[in-house]
């Protein structure tokens, strides 16, 4: 028989059994609230961060966008846009301090850089970017079919122990739609990609490329032409003469003027037959754009400085010694660039170099070379595939209003 002692602290242990059962259970279902909570609150922020790299993403598409149509078109207008998620604010040319320039003028100029402001959007979140692109060539040589380089890469001559007196070096790309001779000298070159690289179609025939070319001329000559230094005096091209249209061929020894050191001189000669450049020099502020039907040869002896040039040939652009040469390469320079050719045929001294002279030829990418002060009329179709625009700096800034 169980004593009423006993039943009263029996019923105090069940009622304390009780209470605990409760606490724990309220411990348990705050506990769980809270977790779900953080749970749920984690996943917002996952997404929110989500949405703001995807937001992100867009303004880079946008950037990359623009550049493209500008690359194209080089309209600031076309590469405006307003898509879902995805704009174009900003398309500007800006001088060095920044401040916008050629505010009026629609296609750009390749003078100043380019200033381009975008914003992504995904839901609630907005990410926006300032890119400056600067100018500049896309490649340094491209040829329709194939290049072949002559010579090695270090003859262990004095002038041929560093990568910029090699034989041939070409700073900047090589675009080649066929196939590279002696691929093995990558030293050569920055780089080469094998690219469709198309011919013009006033390249194509004698009659396109007079029906396109002469028209734009200012000066018409018919007969083969010789210009520069004859060895007692100069034969000089007309000093007004922008654009000469040569139905013949053409030789020039040195320049086309004895005056070029005192003044500034640009000038496109446009032959049918070859043209050939012997010793070719000329200042920083002259520029001499070639444009032949039929071949391009430039010979040096290594005592000139080298020329501002730009090379476009139906045929092929050689670079050799005096007379053509043998195993006598030569050595010049072109400061500018080599655009279509069916073949070119690079070749430097090798292997006796005579230091310091007779370093090879050498091929150096110059914007300033093509854009002619202001840009090239002649050939504005070749625009496209030459100019480009390298990404100089990146910046998130604050979502404007």
């Amino acid at each position: 028989m169980i004593s009423s002692g006993c039943t009263q602290k029996l019923t105090d242990r069940r009622g304390s059994a009780l209470v605990a059962v409760f606490v724990l259970g309220a411990a348990l279902t705050i506990a769980a609230l809270a977790f779900f909570s953080i749970g749920a609150y984690e996943a917002h922020l996952y997404e929110r961060r989500r949405e703001s790299e995807q937001a992100l993403c867009r303004a880079e598409s946008a950037v990359e966008k623009a550049r493209w149509i500008l690359v194209q078109s080089g309209s600031k207008s076309a590469a405006l846009m307003d898509t879902v998620g995805m704009e174009v604010l900003e398309v500007s040319e800006i001088d060095a301090g920044g401040a916008v320039v050629n505010g009026g003028i629609d296609q750009i100029s390749y003078d100043y850089d380019i200033r381009v402001r975008t914003r992504g959007t995904e839901r609630q979140q907005v990410r926006e970017l300032v890119v400056i692109f600067q100018p500049g060539l896309a490649y340094a040589v491209a040829t329709g079919q194939h290049i072949t380089f002559h010579g090695v890469s270090n003859d262990w001559s004095a002038a041929d122990a560093m990568d910029d007196v090699n034989d041939v070096y070409i700073e900047g790309g090589l675009l080649y739609d066929h196939h590279i001779n002696h691929p093995d000298h990558p030293w050569k070159y920055d780089w080469a990609r094998p690219d469709v690289v198309e011919e013009p179609d006033y390249m194509k025939t004698q009659s396109k490329f007079k029906n396109y070319f002469k028209p734009q001329a200012d000066l018409y000559l018919q007969g083969n032409q010789s210009w520069g230094w004859n060895g007692s005096g100069w034969d000089e091209l007309d000093n007004d003469a922008s654009i000469v249209y040569v139905k013949g061929q053409v030789d020039i020894n040195l320049n086309v003027w004895d005056n070029w050191q005192n003044e500034s001189h640009d000038v496109t000669i446009i032959a049918t037959g070859n043209i050939t450049v012997t010793n070719g020099v000329n200042g920083d502020d002259d520029r001499l754009i070639l444009i032949s039907l039929s071949n391009i040869t430039l010979e040096g002896d290594g005592t000139s400085a080298g020329f501002n040039g730009f090379l476009l040939a139906g045929s092929k652009v050689i670079t050799t010694g005096m007379g053509g040469g043998g195993s006598n390469g030569g050595e010049g320079e072109i400061r500018g660039i080599i655009y279509f050719c069916h073949h070119i045929d690079m070749r430097g001294y090798d292997p006796d170099e005579i230091y310091p002279f007779r370093r090879g030829w050498k091929v150096t990418q110059n914007l300033e070379t093509i854009k002619m002060n202001g840009g090239i009329q002649v050939i504005p179709t070749a625009l496209e595939s030459i100019l480009t625009l390298f990404r100089k700096s990146w910046a998130e800034v604050p979502p404007s209003v």
